[in-house]
């Protein structure tokens, strides 16, 4: 099953990737691609602000940092924060 942001960038538009991107410290469309297919993971700190930014935008899947980060993966924390 693909994670949640993987999920988000198949139903996004391209002006709302670069939009959160482009909201995101040192981030690129192609990392949030590279994040999204598995090649990499975010650090904990990236993870929750991809999820931040993507929510701004109603009707798309919500992003869940846990399955981004395994610095999430197990986080109590995490699991508040995405309900």
């Amino acid at each position: 099953m693909p994670n949640s942001l993987r999920l988000w960038m198949d139903a996004a538009s391209a002006p709302q990737k670069v939009a959160v991107a482009s909201g995101l410290k040192f981030t690129t469309t192609i990392y949030l691609q590279h994040v999204a297919s598995g090649r990499r993971k975010a650090s904990g700190a990236m993870a929750g602000a991809i999820r931040l930014a993507t929510l701004r935008f109603k009707g798309l899947p919500k992003v869940r940092q846990r399955d981004i980060s395994d610095d999430c993966k197990n986080c109590e924390y995490a699991k508040r924060c995405e309900k």
